[in-house]
């Protein structure tokens, strides 16, 4: 009677026997599920009436799941090492011309320093002389425990000057700097501002303003930027008539540092270069000699210049993780002026901005070659004895620091931090000597106005023109001929500029490995494998749901 039973057997039938056949009922149903299993070795075994076959299939089902085990480990490897990988667009993004600054490679001027008037040279060498008995107050004599190196005096008292006495007197202007600055095309050409920017690293720079007009005609009708340069060096057959400045003077060793052999940031040059240093930067953003596509221009020289862009292009899934969306502008205090000068985001304005912060924290101050970020300006500048006390100057030379770890912390910010967004320039050039010997360079000179005011703007081009009117009317000394021509291999530079293209390509970059690809890689093993899709997800969830059905009943 117990057997016939449609109901609850468990108050009418012994337990066991009960137990029993709620076993058989629970495993009919797996079976019957598994036997219209999508995972083909399961649903073999399941639906086989053969033992040994059943057996077969189950063993065979076993080995592949574990092949598909080991293979997915290596996929799940592959994942969470999270490399990044490039893929290149060529042609898709319009070129966008950059902002091109000039930069002389030795700074101070060979030729303003030397027409100076007597109270301008007063000025000068009153403040020489200053930051030379407070160095000397600083690190002590010879014998002293702190006595540092005659490139140490001068490098200390070159950062120390006041930026708007160097600015003033010691280096270059855009009058005797820029000779030339145009664009043209075959059938026009049109001139170019060209502004001075006061720059910590390098003391001045030469900004090209292109309107907005003369930006597109670069960008899209391929016009040729033409810039024509000085190097104004210092050059000892001109002469000039002003007052000098004198030499720094070490009072143990009586050694003299010339003006000739400054250097903003090694203090003392004796063998220097000359030319100009070109930077290649993005639209709007700080220049940088570090971080900025660069690459020098020497004297005596043509150059053609073929500028090349980039654009870098982040994926969605890097957002917020390798790159920022969202980044605001950043302001610098200007070098000069100490206003608030605005740029737009870059690696190199968090680059100084976080090298500031580890600066004022390991230090107190800022190294002098760094632009300051507003946010900080009050800081001080770590070398300049006029800012900095005596005390944290001498603290300098024992603490201990670990610059790797420091920079290296930095860059990773940095680098996290980028643009999702952003291009990248570089350049290819060729060069021809210019002017060459058979070129009309004393009849071009000789034709230049000479305004009562020359000698003053420009004096080394004042003297130029002078010897060019010479040697053109053909009265002249032997040797000026030979003159003038030294002086224009060690100084004029040219430069023709032009886009190689007017569009660019694009880098992608993305995760070499997404979780699409793995999750489509993993279902690609698993219907390899054992014949399982995603529909056979759903059927584990049909036999729970027929396991406590069955349970209830």
């Amino acid at each position: 009677a117990c057997s016939n039973e449609k109901h609850d057997c468990c108050g009418c039938c012994p337990a066991k026997l009960c137990n029993s056949r709620t076993t058989a009922a629970l495993s009919g149903t797996v079976l019957t599920i598994l036997a219209g299993s999508t995972a083909h070795g399961i649903s073999r075994a399941a639906a086989s009436h053969s033992t040994p076959m059943r057996a077969m299939w189950l063993l065979l089902f076993l080995v592949f799941l574990g092949l598909f085990f080991n293979n997915a480990s290596t996929l799940v490897r592959r994942l969470s090492e999270n490399k990044i990988s490039k893929s290149y667009e060529l042609d898709k993004v319009p070129f966008v011309f950059p902002d091109l600054y000039f930069c002389p490679i030795n700074p101070y001027s060979g030729s303003f320093p030397f027409v100076l008037s007597t109270e301008e040279a007063r000025q000068v060498n009153q403040e020489i002389r200053r930051l030379g008995k407070l160095y000397d107050d600083v690190f002590g004599n010879s014998s002293g425990e702190m006595h540092m190196s005659l490139k140490s005096r001068a490098s200390f008292i070159q950062n120390s000057l006041p930026v708007d006495l160097i600015t003033k007197y010691l280096t270059h202007r855009k009058s005797q700097s820029i000779l030339r600055c145009n664009i043209s095309s075959l059938h026009e050409t049109f001139s170019v501002a060209v502004e001075e920017f006061s720059h910590p690293e390098n003391l001045i720079c030469f900004k090209l303003v292109l309107t907005e007009e003369q930006r597109h005609q670069m960008e899209t009708k391929m016009y040729k930027l033409e810039v024509q340069l000085s190097a104004d060096p210092y050059f000892k057959d001109f002469s000039y008539s002003g007052h000098h400045i004198k030499p720094m003077v070490d009072p143990d060793s009586g050694e003299e540092i010339l003006y000739q052999d400054w250097h903003p940031t090694v203090g003392i040059e004796k063998l220097k270069s000359s030319g100009f240093t070109m930077l290649i930067v993005q639209n709007g953003t700080y220049p940088s000699f570090d971080h900025e596509t660069s690459f020098l221009l020497a004297p005596g020289k043509s150059y053609t210049v073929s500028l090349e862009m980039e654009e870098n292009f982040f994926s969605h899934d890097l957002h917020g993780t390798n790159c920022s969306v969202n980044n605001p502008n950043v302001n610098f205090k200007d070098y000069l002026t100490d206003e608030k000068v605005n740029f737009t985001y870059s690696y190199a304005a968090c680059y100084y901005h976080e090298m500031t912060k580890q600066l004022l924290q390991e230090l107190d101050c800022v190294f002098s070659h760094y632009p300051i970020i507003w946010s900080m300006r009050h800081a001080k500048r770590c070398f300049n004895m006029s800012e900095s006390s005596k005390r944290s100057i001498q603290a300098l030379k024992n603490k201990p620091i670990d610059w790797k770890q420091i920079e290296a912390d930095v860059k990773r910010i940095c680098r996290l931090s980028q643009p999702c967004q952003h291009p990248e320039y570089s350049a290819s050039f060729s060069f021809a000597t210019w002017p060459s010997v058979g070129s009309s360079a004393v009849s071009y000179f000789a034709r230049m106005p000479l305004f009562n005011d020359s000698e003053h703007l420009a004096p080394a081009i004042a003297e130029l023109i002078k010897i060019a009117k010479q040697l053109d009317s053909g009265e002249h000394p032997a040797h000026l001929e030979g003159v003038f021509r030294s002086y224009i291999a060690e100084s004029m530079v040219s430069v023709t500029i032009a886009p190689s293209s007017t569009v660019s390509p694009q880098v992608v970059i993305s995760r070499s490995y997404s979780f699409t690809a793995f999750l489509a890689d993993t279902g690609g093993l698993l219907g390899l494998y054992i014949g399982c899709s995603l529909l056979t997800v759903c059927e584990i969830f049909e036999l729970f749901y027929s396991l406590a059905d069955r349970l209830r009943s």
